[in-house]
């Protein structure tokens, strides 16, 4: 049997394997249910167009990244580009981060949100929501027009209801000098943020970075192999092919909902009714090339208000003239619901209305339109629900004490970057080499 079977062949899997080949295990199985591998990862071409699952750009404070994207890609490959981000709202586009860029909006707005700031409790009160922690660091005016509407549509939640671990150690904080001057002039967003920077390949899209783990491993990946079993007693996995496949460790990036309910046997079950308690948002990432350019000189511009069906725009060929044919251009709009709360099929007019909406805002007209590419991402967001804070960690211990280790940023259940993916994959590599040395 395998020594160890690794369920997803996406960044976190991949890296997995690539560390343990490195620490010399050699007996590996990568299950893949997809036709090829790279998850979330993938890129698509159509017509001279490559199109990603949304935007997924790679920011890197981790030498031990930085040298592994060289060795399996190639650093010289991808292009460092500084961010060129924006914020639509009220008609005027004002830099992102909002909190830091408040020239040029309505004077409503930005008396809202400079008395909000000023007037924030001084005092840090126990902070149980999303909703809360927002308030607390930026105030009641940037709540209501930012951080309120853009991460309800982002995730299709209530940030009331949102735990305030979500996403907290991304949003840049700010000071009362910097909130003032950014309401009176224009200032310089350049170096603000976590993601003030990134790389992207110059030509291919994301997936170069995948084909280049690909050719670093040796570890078969069986692609259309859908694991729809988990038996943690006899340590075998079930897939929908009718194969079978026995392993000492197994390593699950696959989403933790789909995880324990694979291993569910029974109604009573430990596991059973676990993965209903588990939320996430959908994604729909509509794709569009254009036969001619837009004036619009932005990488991605957020949109906060309803008034637009979709909540973020990117623009392909603005981050690589080569992901679009030369005098083209390619936008990505992305969709948020929730798939257990609206049909798939409810979205289609907001569908519609979004490559309207896009177009429009381009500047450009349907008759421009020469390829749309439509990609799903079933799970897009992990919803920070009050249930996950009280019981994730010892959801993943439980899984832990049968040889499970379910990582990354699906199967940990968390929002992570593609960094952290390749850090996960390191550990967990790390702690079954440990293991294997201790004779377990």
């Amino acid at each position: 049997m395998p020594d160890v079977v690794i369920v997803g062949a996406g960044l976190t899997g991949l890296s997995a394997a690539y560390h343990l080949e490195q620490q010399g295990v050699r007996d590996i199985l990568i299950c893949e249910q997809e036709e090829r591998p790279g998850g979330l990862l993938r890129s698509h071409t159509d017509q001279g167009y490559t199109f990603d699952y949304t935007g997924h750009f790679l920011h890197i404070s981790n030498p031990a990244f930085r040298q592994f994207i060289d060795d399996c890609a190639g650093l010289s490959f991808f292009g460092s580009i500084e961010r060129k981000s924006a914020i639509f709202m009220h008609n005027v586009h004002v830099p992102y981060p909002i909190q830091m860029h408040l020239y040029g909006l309505p004077a409503e707005v930005i008396y809202e949100c400079v008395m909000g700031y000023l007037q924030r409790s001084s005092r840090k009160k126990k902070i149980d929501s999303f909703y809360d922690w927002a308030l607390f660091y930026f105030g009641a005016g940037f709540v209501k027009h930012f951080f309120d509407p853009y991460n309800a549509r982002l995730l299709s939640w209530p940030i009331k209801k949102l735990h305030a671990g979500w996403t907290g150690r991304f949003v840049p904080q700010t000071t009362v000098q910097q909130v003032v001057r950014g309401a009176l002039v224009p200032a310089d967003a350049t170096g603000v943020g976590y993601n003030s920077s990134f790389l992207y390949p110059q030509r291919g899209g994301i997936e170069v970075l995948i084909k280049g783990l690909l050719s670093r491993i040796t570890s078969p990946v069986y692609t259309t192999t859908k694991v729809v079993k988990i038996d943690q007693q006899k340590k075998c996995i079930y897939c929908a092919d009718g194969k079978s496949y026995t392993y000492r460790h197994l390593i699950t990036t696959a989403p933790l909902d789909t995880t324990v309910q694979a291993l569910a046997r029974s109604p009573h079950d430990a596991f059973a009714g676990v993965a209903r308690q588990l939320w996430c948002s959908s994604l729909i990432n509509i794709n569009i090339g254009y036969a001619r350019q837009t004036a619009q000189p932005y990488h991605w511009v957020y949109f906060p208000q309803p008034t637009y069906a979709f909540y973020r725009l990117g623009v392909w060929n603005n981050i690589s003239k080569h992901l679009a044919p030369a005098g083209t251009s390619s936008v990505y709009v992305e969709l948020s619901y929730q798939a257990r709360k609206t049909k798939r099929s409810a979205m289609q007019g907001a569908c519609e209305q979004a490559i309207e909406q896009a177009t429009s805002y381009l500047g450009l007209t349907a008759q421009d339109i020469v390829s749309q590419v439509t990609l799903e991402l079933p799970h897009a967001y992990v919803t920070y629900t009050p249930w996950r804070a009280r019981h994730l960690a010892g959801l993943l211990s439980a899984l832990k004490e049968h040889d499970i280790y379910s990582v990354g940023r699906f199967g940990e259940w968390k929002y992570s970057s593609m960094q952290e993916a390749f850090e996960d994959g390191y550990a967990v590599a790390a702690h079954i080499v440990a293991r294997r040395k201790g004779g377990h």
